[in-house]
C-alpha cells in the first residue's frame, strides 16, 4: 500500500469516528486546517508523512 492509500484510509477512518461522534466534516477540516498551519506543512501528505515520523521516534 503506498503512502497516498495509506492517508486515505486513514481520513476515512477518521471521518467514520467523526460521523460516529456526531461532528461533521467541517470541523474535521476546520482542526486539520489548524493543525497543517501550526506545523507548518502545506497538505495532510505532508502531516502525515510528520506524523509517522515523530510515531517513529517515539518508538
Amino acid at each position: 500500500m503506498n503512502t497516498e492509500q495509506k492517508i486515505k484510509r486513514e481520513i476515512e477512518s477518521l471521518l467514520s469516528i467523526a460521523e460516529y461522534q456526531g461532528i461533521t466534516k467541517r470541523t474535521v477540516d476546520y482542526h486539520v486546517g489548524n493543525l497543517l498551519s501550526k506545523l507548518d506543512v502545506k497538505s495532510r501528505k505532508e502531516l502525515f508523512g510528520l506524523t509517522t515520523e515523530t510515531a517513529l521516534f517515539a518508538s
